[in-house]
């Protein structure tokens, strides 16, 4: 199954719970994220399980949050 929707909304600013609240308060906020639905996923068909996709998911976000700051860190040159 593939689902695919905007779970915080149109952009980083838009807070769905007010912009759509009855699609957001009766679909999506009962929807578990993709990281955890292809998690559970993984697990139930032994492809890995719950302990490796967990440590495969924070080592995602740690490379993550690594671009982050690096990108934030990022200055231009006076050229």
């Amino acid at each position: 199954v593939l689902r695919c929707y905007r779970r915080l909304g149109h952009n980083e600013s838009d807070d769905p719970s007010v912009t759509q609240p009855m699609l957001y308060n009766e679909c999506i906020a009962g929807h578990s994220t993709l990281p955890t639905s292809y998690g559970a996923l993984l697990a139930a068909e032994g492809i890995m399980d719950a302990e490796t996709v967990e440590i495969n998911r924070k080592a995602l976000d740690a490379s993550l949050d690594a671009s982050r700051n690096a990108q934030s860190a990022f200055e231009l040159d006076d050229r």
